[in-house]
């Protein structure tokens, strides 16, 4: 009994602790996983058990989130996700901590869908007096359908140009009339002692609580944005109100957590979609699929959906538009070297998604390959620890957030991703200004990039890097298929895209 009491004892402790440095915490929190995966299977479950037993619920869902921020052990994911089924705090709090969960928490799909169903019935029971009766396909308006994101914020942000892509061809290239609502999770009174960094849905506050005209290339879409404040249930009773009146062909649900959207799937139908290559967490009757996973993921997937769900795999890729690069970049004017083979590491979220086995295969390139340095472009806070290691010094560079991102691309010489689900913005970006990729199999970089620029594991990766950092004739050649992925990427590629979609669910819908 004394070394799990000692463990958990260790681990509360070190998520009260203030440490000097990102570095030295996460140094002991690894520590701290590594004691815990030395214990055999039957001590590992008494301790989860211990933990339980103990910890009020609060405290147990605190501790697990610093938990797996600063390890990668799968049980803690999976006992915080039971934690949160478990939990029976109100509607906004519940939404709130889906919302932690799809960002932090990697994996455990199953858990997060039936942590979603939860929340569902929760809000249907705030919302019980309304109830609609089902709009039969035959009746609804075949020319309007209602598009529900969680944020459409500036065109930086990848999700929303994909929703405003996709919302520009239905109304001004295929004759639909589109109308959107913007659902985020964004309350502000939700208990910060529940989550270890928790954070918020990030909305635009001239959108806030009002009818929103949403600009985009030569047109403007009629909208309304609800955010989670004090009067949020009417608004959301006349959203549910007003979608059933304006009776569309469908709604298309683009990657929103908050619960609320799934209401709308008891009288019309819901179609999901996740701006990535991972299975919607939704209840929708459709959900669109951007690509397939290894198999056993696609197993846990199918095992997941609901009596009359549909999984759409579309067979077109989703193009990143090209966009008209207004300013070009010297390395001077970056403070980068010259003469240096520049990898560029890109993205918002690094700091969740940079661990030691990444930095350490960095470390391997940099000892193999004296010419090569490396661009950190996003938001480096939490990062730089990473790189105390003298083999960094004068080798690594942070440019920070770059909104000319094509431009910033220009100085580079290679496009790396680390093993993440997302990035796939970043990095057609990148093919589109003429830089190869290098990326791991099962993700958003891998579904955009293609076959050309993936590598099976690390050891490849390594050797990869190597061979583009040295043999200009294999440079040259993927750099080619870099040019011919930019002239495949056009309007016409969207819209054949978009009626691929279109066509399938409708076929769905009649059935």
């Amino acid at each position: 009994m004394g070394t799990k009491i000692e463990w958990v004892k260790t681990a509360v402790q070190l998520c009260m602790a203030s440490f000097e440095t990102e570095n030295e915490k996460r140094r002991q929190f690894i520590e701290l996983e590594s004691q815990y995966y030395a214990y055999s299977p039957q001590i590992q479950r008494e301790i989860m058990v211990l933990m339980k037993e103990e910890f009020e619920i609060n405290d147990l869902i605190y501790v697990f989130s610093v938990l797996i921020r600063y390890t990668e052990g799968k049980e803690f994911r999976k006992n915080l996700m039971d934690c949160l089924i478990m939990s029976d705090f109100d509607c906004d709090t519940r939404a709130m901590l889906e919302y932690q969960a799809m960002s932090f928490v990697v994996g455990e799909y199953k858990r997060k869908r039936i942590f979603r169903r939860k929340n569902i019935e929760k809000f249907s029971q705030k919302l019980s007096e309304m109830e609609y009766p089902f709009l039969p396909p035959q009746k609804r308006n075949k020319k309007r359908i209602v598009i529900i994101a969680g944020q459409i914020v500036s065109l930086e942000n990848a999700p929303t140009k994909m929703i405003l892509n996709m919302a520009y061809t239905l109304q001004e290239h295929l004759g639909y009339e589109v109308f959107f609502y913007i659902c985020p999770c964004d309350w502000r009174e939700v208990d910060l002692a529940l989550w270890h960094g928790l954070v918020r849905e990030v909305t635009v506050d001239y959108y806030r609580d009002k009818m929103a005209a949403i600009a985009y290339q030569d047109t403007v879409f009629k909208g309304f944005q609800i955010n989670m404040g004090e009067l949020r249930w009417k608004e959301y009773g006349m959203m549910l109100s007003f979608i059933h009146a304006w009776n569309p062909l469908f709604v298309l649900n683009c990657g929103t957590i908050n619960p609320i959207v799934e209401l709308i799937g008891t009288y019309t139908t819901l179609v999901s979609m996740r701006m990535s290559v991972e299975c919607p967490i939704s209840e929708g009757e459709i959900l669109i699929r951007l690509g397939k996973e290894d198999d056993a993921t696609e197993q846990g997937y199918e095992e997941m959906l609901g009596k009359n769900q549909v999984q759409l795999f579309m067979k077109e890729r989703f193009p990143v538009i090209p966009e008209t690069v207004s300013k070009s970049y010297t390395r001077s004017e970056l403070n980068l070297p010259e003469g240096q083979f520049l990898i560029a590491i890109v993205g918002n979220r690094l700091q969740s998604e940079f661990n030691d086995r990444f930095v350490s295969e960095m470390k391997r390139m940099l000892d193999k390959i004296p010419k090569i340095s490396f661009a950190i472009i996003g938001n480096s806070e939490g990062v730089k620890e990473y790189f105390k290691n003298e083999v960094f010094n004068g080798r690594i560079f942070y440019l920070g957030y770059c909104k000319e991102l094509i431009g910033v691309y220009g100085v580079m010489d290679l496009y790396l991703n680390l093993e993440r689900k997302g990035g796939g913005f970043s990095s057609a970006m990148a093919l589109i200004a003429g830089l190869p990729v290098v990326t791991l199999p099962d993700c958003d970089v891998a579904y955009n990039c293609g076959e050309d620029f993936i590598v099976q594991d690390y050891e490849e990766m390594l050797h990869t890097v190597c061979r583009y950092a040295t043999d200009s004739k294999f440079y040259n050649a993927k750099k080619k298929c870099a040019e011919t992925y930019k002239k495949e990427n056009t309007e016409k590629k969207l819209h054949r895209f978009v009626t691929e979609m279109l066509e399938g669910i409708i076929d769905i819908i009649e059935k």
